[in-house]
């Protein structure tokens, strides 16, 4: 038999260091907004990866539901590549030697 663990309240989170005065870090509002910048980019990057791997789920749902491992539509070309993901990929467009 295991005993039950008491779960412990959860701990306040601890106050900002301080600095002596005098000794605090220098500050440099261009790195400031640059930081700002990234963190939105990269937290938009990440919304955006989740959205394609759940697109990504639904397109292999779709297709392993139809049993395909390759379909064509309009310019675009559907692959299921042997580690079991989908690629799509533009169709290419037929040399003629026109020029």
């Amino acid at each position: 038999m295991s005993a039950k663990t008491k779960e412990r309240p959860k701990r306040a989170p601890r106050p900002k260091k301080k600095f002596f005065p005098g000794m605090e870090p220098p500050h440099h509002p261009e790195i400031d907004r640059a930081a700002e910048e990234y963190v939105s980019c990269r937290d938009a990057r990440i919304k955006m990866n989740q959205e394609e791997s759940e697109a990504h789920d639904v397109l292999m749902k779709a297709m392993t539901d139809k049993g395909l491992d390759f379909y064509e539509f309009d310019d675009f070309v559907v692959r299921i590549d042997a580690t079991k993901k989908a690629k799509v990929a533009k169709k290419k467009e037929p040399d003629n030697g026109d020029e």
